[in-house]
């Protein structure tokens, strides 16, 4: 049947993610539904890895304590990804994310990148200094983490 893990959102949890702040709050980042989905995915099958596919960002996920976060696999693989507040009735859910997730063969392993080829291809310098600052113009301030 289907199964579901979930994460109450702690100092830790915050802690994790306090430097992804859009427009002065701090938001669930994007990777981190796909590593939840994943990480659901090679719990509930033992394997060695998986993969996503169809991956929807429905909704930003405001940080905030008092919260759960809860990833739920069905029997064919799809995954939901909702949030909601502690003590609160089942309107209070929100959906934020959804998708696909398989396990990978034993003997399938993911291709690797060559660093050395993917710095060949880069046309040009970015100036990180500029780049977050545009970020932030834009309300998206990134801490060090990010």
């Amino acid at each position: 049947g289907a199964v579901a893990f979930r994460s109450t959102v702690d100092a830790t949890f915050i802690r994790l993610v306090a430097d992804h702040v859009v427009e002065g709050r701090v938001i669930f980042p994007g990777a981190g539904y796909c590593e939840v989905a994943h990480a659901a995915i090679v719990m509930r099958t033992q394997s060695v890895g998986a993969a996503l596919r169809a991956v929807m960002f429905l909704r930003p996920l405001l940080v905030e304590s008092d919260m759960w976060v809860e990833c739920r696999l069905d029997t064919h693989g799809s995954f939901v990804i909702e949030a909601g507040v502690a003590g609160a009735g089942q309107d209070q859910e929100l959906q934020h994310c959804k998708g696909e997730a398989f396990m990978l063969p034993r003997d399938v392993s993911p291709p690797m990148m060559d660093l050395r080829k993917v710095r060949l291809r880069r046309r040009q310098q970015l100036d990180v200094q500029w780049f977050y600052q545009r970020l932030r113009s834009g309300g998206q301030h990134y801490g060090p983490v990010f």
